[in-house]
């Protein structure tokens, strides 16, 4: 199945992980963050601060929920990437601080690290298809499980504003990858263009010093 993968045990971490945190969930908790599979709004994703935005957002959740919450978005991470996703969550805090002589205090209501919401579609069960995904300011991630089998993992989206700050630089790996990779495309080209220019002749030298000559 093209964009989906075979994670047996990612995928039952996160069913367990859902199922846990959707039964420690009050009803009025359960109707702001459960949809139907095929709610429209499962195709409505982005990572622009948004007042309309769905689900339940992390300031919703008491402290064991909220541990539950993050180990349901661990499950579907690496630990780099996990730490990526809590350094972006916490720039919420500079991005405040930075943006509150011009907006005042609107400011703490736009940017606080607890504006992330997340989503169930679907029923979580061992042979449903079914979905969830975490949302706010630079960090979009959606996952769909098919019949606890397949999984697939976009779109996901992860940024950062400012790019750095302080200690709190969440992408500065990734950014310090391109130019080695573009590097490493230059540097082979390069030798593929000085085999096509020379091919011909290197041979004839190294057949001269074989052996016998």
């Amino acid at each position: 199945m093209n964009g989906f993968y075979e994670a047996p045990n990612t995928i039952i971490q996160m069913l367990f992980t859902a199922q846990q945190l959707l039964y420690t969930m009050t009803p009025t908790q359960r109707a702001s963050c459960e949809y139907p599979m095929d709610d429209p709004g499962r195709l409505d994703w982005d990572f622009i601060p948004k007042p309309d935005r769905t689900g339940i957002p992390l300031w919703q959740l008491d402290r064991h929920q909220r541990v539950l919450a993050h180990t349901l978005v661990k499950s579907g991470l690496s630990m780099r990437g996990y730490t990526q996703a809590l350094e972006i969550m916490a720039m919420e805090n500079v991005l405040r601080e930075l943006e509150v002589g011009r907006m005042g205090v609107v400011a703490g209501d736009l940017r606080h690290p607890d504006a992330y919401f997340l989503s169930f579609f679907g029923r979580p069960g061992f042979e449903d298809t079914w979905a969830w995904r975490f949302l706010g300011h630079h960090l979009s991630l959606s996952y769909t499980v098919i019949g606890q089998r397949w999984l697939s993992v976009t779109p996901c989206n992860m940024g950062a504003q400012p790019a750095e700050m302080g200690t709190i630089s969440p992408l500065r790996a990734d950014e310090d990858l391109g130019p080695q990779l573009a590097g490493r495309r230059l540097a082979g080209f390069r030798g593929r263009l000085r085999g096509r220019r020379g091919g011909g002749g290197s041979r004839g030298r190294s057949g001269a010093r074989g052996p016998g000559r």
